[in-house]
């Protein structure tokens, strides 16, 4: 009883060390670099679920609050697709940074108009 006992401790310690790790890991795919004085840029890179949504958005709140950053340039030019879940947490993203008193420039959406060819 005492083997499965110690054995059961073992894995509670595993398991938090992994979800610790995972946190960590989570953090630094969203990195959040100083580019001046009072700006601040979040290259976002690969596909966004709603889990690192949320974590780009409690990324840079946090930030912005710890800088006291003026300005957030969220580049988004490595996001394959930005679906209305996307859309719609980038939104409310900037509407919360705009609460902060800092501004959002948003940078690498492609509009996809197409000249006509001649």
């Amino acid at each position: 009883m005492q083997e499965l006992e110690e054995r059961s401790r073992q894995q509670d310690r595993l398991l938090a060390e992994v979800i610790a790790q995972r946190d960590v890991i989570r953090q630094l795919s969203v990195p959040v670099l100083p580019v001046g004085p009072a700006t601040l840029v979040m290259p976002l890179i690969g596909a966004i679920d709603r889990g690192r949504l949320t974590t780009i958005q409690q990324q840079a709140l946090t930030i912005i609050g710890q800088q006291h950053a003026r300005w957030l340039i969220l580049d988004v030019t490595g996001v394959p697709v930005i679906d209305t879940e996307v859309a719609g947490g980038l939104t409310q993203l900037m509407q919360s940074v705009r609460l902060l008193g800092a501004d959002v420039v948003l940078v690498g959406v492609e509009c996809g108009l197409k000249s006509p060819r001649r």
